[in-house]
């Protein structure tokens, strides 16, 4: 057997120079883009993963403002009562855009007070939470704060792919190489087809590239240039979906890292409904074996402030929370009352501004007064004091 010809020797070496070479220019050129454009400090964590959780994530106890039962809450005792209410929800109700003070759990709980002396409101809001999330640390954490009334606050995007939804937030629970394969709960997933087509596949095929985007700041600056962002790359494309009504383009979408509509609530028997009322369901049973009520209030988002606004989830879950017999209130009409400049933050479809958290607790106080006491846990004297939008 004969060896390389001198002649194949000669372009081995030449296109192993010329690899070396472009690996040399490509380490030189990532380490000034390392001068020009460092890596920036990443933001202290809002929550961390825990472990074999059944809610997989909560808020890290280390942060500020976090107390013994690891929500954002000054409340430290589990001792429970005639006049404590517990308050499951996502973001929205977690309020970390707002002081403390400002937050409408914490306004609530003033209201509260000036007829129920010593009445509590535990904010259990953390971010990116769904209806799973929400109901699986009810069963493993929010029951042992025995609470006589447990509010549930919908926000419309709870029925949204959890793998995209968490992954988006500040706290990046997986990074966008990991997110590929990790095992999300059957239980957590609204539309499996959908996790598996829209989600799951994307990932995956772009593994490597999300994995360059993470660790090499030319691809960093790469991404930046084609307007990519957060931790999952081109993924990350802002998603400004509209659908057409009563001959007027109007905004559908859920959140900007899906592509969602909010359609799915209304269109029928989809499989975010499915999904969401087999939660509700679940969820309305833990609490009432606890003794407790369950009270239903739904977050609108700032686009439905319009007045002629065709998409209404609210009228759906209100009737879901009748048929069960639960008080439940929709906040669109209170919110209405303002601008969405007034009540949310600027350019921001779901969080409130201190004066929307105002409005929503005066709002929640007019329900939830008259459940405290010893008129909570008597859902069929209740489920009468239901508000829709008309």
């Amino acid at each position: 057997m004969t060896g390389p010809t001198k002649g194949g020797r000669r372009r081995a070496r030449r296109i192993a120079l010329a690899v070396g070479g472009l690996l040399a220019g490509l380490a030189v050129a990532e380490g000034l883009a390392r001068l020009a454009w460092p890596t920036p400090e990443p933001e202290r964590a809002v929550a961390v993963r825990c472990g074999d959780c059944p809610y997989l994530y909560r808020l890290d106890p280390t942060g500020e403002e976090i107390g013994t039962a690891g929500l954002r809450d000054l409340h430290r005792g589990s001792s429970g009562g005639q006049d404590r209410l517990l308050v499951l929800g996502d973001s929205v109700v977690h309020g970390g855009q707002v002081a403390l003070a400002d937050r409408f759990t914490d306004r609530l709980e003033a209201v509260l007070s000036r007829t129920h002396p010593g009445a509590q409101v535990i904010n259990a809001g953390v971010p990116g939470y769904s209806t799973y999330n929400q109901r699986v640390w009810y069963e493993a954490e929010g029951r042992t704060l025995a609470a006589q009334l447990v509010l549930l606050v919908v926000c419309l995007n709870d029925v949204t792919d959890p793998l995209l939804h968490w992954n988006f937030l500040g706290h990046r629970p997986w990074s966008g190489w990991e997110a590929a394969d990790r095992e999300i709960p059957a239980a957590a997933i609204p539309d499996p087809d959908y996790h598996q087509d829209h989600v799951l596949a994307p990932l995956r095929r772009r593994r490597v590239a999300f994995w360059l985007h993470e660790h090499l700041a030319l691809a960093r600056r790469f991404g930046a240039a084609r307007g990519w962002a957060g931790p999952l790359g081109g993924l990350a494309r802002p998603h400004r979906r509209s659908a057409m009504a009563d001959g007027r383009s109007w905004p559908v979408q859920l959140t900007t890292e899906d592509e969602l509509p909010i359609t799915v609530w209304t269109e029928g028997d989809t499989p975010q409904w499915r999904w969401f009322t087999a939660q509700f369901d679940a969820l309305a049973d833990a609490v009432a074996d606890d003794g407790a009520l369950l009270v239903v209030a739904v977050a609108p988002l700032a686009y439905q402030l319009d007045e002629d606004y065709p998409f209404l989830p609210q009228r759906r879950i209100l009737a879901l929370a009748e048929e069960r017999g639960l008080p439940s209130l929709d906040l669109l009409p209170a919110l209405r009352s303002e601008t969405a400049e007034g009540v949310f933050l600027p350019g921001d479809d779901w969080h409130l501004s201190a004066a929307g958290h105002a409005r929503v607790a005066r709002a929640l106080g007019e329900l939830v007064e008259p459940l405290l006491g010893g008129n909570g846990g008597q859902s069929s004297s209740t489920s009468g004091r239901i508000r829709s939008e008309e």
